[in-house]
C-alpha cells in the first residue's frame, strides 16, 4: 500500500491508502476518494484547477 498525506489550504489533514501499482494519477485517485478537487479538464492540463503541491515524500 501506498500512504498519502493529504493538507488542504486551510491546514486541514487526511490519510489515504492507496494500493501499489494502481495505474491512476493522482489527480485520478484523489477524485476517486471523493477528495474535494476540481480537475474540472479532466487532467488534460488545460484549467489548472488540479495543481498540488508534494511538500515530501518517504520510502524505500
Amino acid at each position: 500500500m501506498i500512504r498519502f498525506t493529504i493538507e488542504d489550504r486551510t491546514g486541514d489533514r487526511q490519510e489515504l491508502d492507496i494500493p501499489e501499482g494502481i495505474n491512476l494519477s493522482l489527480m485520478e485517485v484523489l477524485k476517486a476518494s471523493d477528495y474535494n478537487i476540481l480537475a474540472t479538464c479532466g487532467g488534460m492540463a488545460l484549467c489548472a484547477t488540479c495543481h498540488v503541491q508534494v511538500l515530501g515524500a518517504s520510502g524505500p
